[in-house]
């Protein structure tokens, strides 16, 4: 191996995985909390919802990364199938991009109780903000599979989801669909902003109008 991808394996691959544990078991003591809070809303709920995708995709992250890079590179695992790795990117990605669609549906929650303080509960209900929740776990993980399964003889449908063809992911590693999951996080997370931009607005115009 060279310095660069040395550096890759032996270091960035671990210190990576150190991380997604970390980040596993901050989220975990998250959702612990949840059994000593008696109050239910939206915006609690969707906050746990949060704390739960970030942990599956700490774990999906985790072992895609030993799986993938770690396991075969420095351990020297070898795989006769890639149905299990490209399982573990269709749920990281899936959990990833929940989590991205989650963070905007929390701040939109935000701006209703500031700036629908009595109205929020009704404009957005308890049982709306659950089916909500239940409705982005399952579309993007649904999507990205049927996408992995959408070419005849590649992905899912390759005997052991292995092509004999020399660009056997290129439907994983084009510009088409990296860039498709990098436009749908950057327009979540400029809404988010624009969200947060918004409520910071509103707030200092009440708080204008209260000191004036």
């Amino acid at each position: 191996l060279d310095a660069i991808s040395w550096a890759l394996y032996y270091v960035a691959a671990p210190f990576l995985i150190l991380l997604a544990l970390v980040a596993t078991v901050l989220n975990v003591t998250v959702l612990a909390s949840r059994f000593s809070v008696k109050t239910r809303s939206s915006t609690l709920e969707m906050t746990y919802s949060l704390a739960a995708s970030d942990t599956l995709s700490s774990i999906a992250q985790a072992a895609s990364l030993f799986w993938n890079s770690l396991g075969p590179m420095v351990l020297g695992i070898k795989r006769e199938s890639m149905c299990f790795a490209m399982a573990l990117e269709v749920f990281r990605m899936g959990f990833m991009l929940t989590g991205v669609f989650q963070i905007t549906a929390l701040a939109f929650g935000h701006y209703l109780q500031i700036v629908h303080p009595f109205d929020h509960k009704r404009i957005l209900p308890l049982g709306y903000a659950q089916a909500l929740v239940v409705f982005l776990w399952i579309v993007p993980t649904l999507v990205l599979t049927a996408y992995f399964w959408s070419f005849p003889g590649y992905g899912f449908q390759a005997d052991k989801c292995k092509s004999s063809e020399p660009d056997e992911m290129f439907f994983y590693s084009n510009l088409y669909f990296r860039s498709s999951i990098s436009f749908i996080i950057l327009s979540m997370m400029v809404a988010t902003c624009v969200i947060y931009l918004r409520l910071l607005k509103v707030v200092h115009s009440v708080c204008g109008e209260v000191t004036g």
